[in-house]
This record gives structure tokens, sequence and C-alpha cells, in this order.
């Protein structure tokens, strides 16, 4: 899978979690979990890996 396949399969699994708007709020939030950082900052340092962790645990601390 390419590393845009796995950014939208990652975004994808916050549109089955969240809202349109809460994803927009998600994404550009800071993150104690990712130091400060928002996903979004992630992305555009290239820390894919970390982006798609970052959507995973997400999802599945929300779904649970």
């Amino acid at each position: 899978m390419s590393e845009s396949q796995r950014v939208a399969a990652a975004i994808t699994l916050l549109y089955d979690t969240y809202t349109p708007e809460g994803v927009g709020v998600w994404l550009k939030g800071r993150k104690r979990t990712l130091a400060g950082h928002t996903p979004l900052e992630l992305l555009s340092e290239g820390r894919v890996d970390e982006f798609c962790h970052a959507c995973e645990r997400t999802a599945g601390m929300v779904a649970t």
C-alpha cells in the first residue's frame, strides 16, 4: 500500500468515528500524545507512520 493510500485509509477511520466537522477539529488540534503537534503537522513533516498510528489509536479509543 502506498503512503497516500495509507493516509486515505487512516482518514477514513476518522470519518467512521467522527462527523466531518469533528475530523477537521481533530486534524488541526494539538495533541499531548503527539508531543504537542497537530496531526496535520505530522503529515507536512512526512511522518506518515506516526500520523496513521494516531488515527488508528484515536478511532480505537472512541470505538471502545
